[in-house]
């Protein structure tokens, strides 16, 4: 849910579209409830998706040789959307948080 989360509720500015975070979670609710936990933990998570993805992206960036055949996805994105998933974040009480 955290990777659905980041990929389609973001517009290509990367601003957070809560209309459409609403509808996935409406659309998965429908198939099988979240727990409350698993719905209070959901924002963790999606920092944690996303500071994944960002560091992937970070290391293909840096690690990729210029010959490789491959398509580099510039991080920048996740560094937004990180961003964005830390400043809620940082307004739940986790534990220890």
């Amino acid at each position: 849910m955290a990777i659905a989360i980041n990929a389609w509720c973001f517009d290509k500015q990367y601003n957070f579209q809560d209309k459409k975070y609403q509808a996935l979670l409406k659309g998965y609710n429908s198939k099988r409830k979240l727990s409350k936990d698993e719905e209070f933990f959901l924002p963790l998570l999606c920092q944690a998706a996303s500071l994944r993805f960002l560091l992937t992206r970070l290391f293909d960036w840096v690690n990729t040789p210029i010959e490789a055949k491959v398509v580099l996805k510039n991080p920048e994105e996740y560094i937004t959307k990180h961003k964005y998933f830390k400043k809620l974040v940082k307004n739940i009480k986790y534990v220890g948080n």
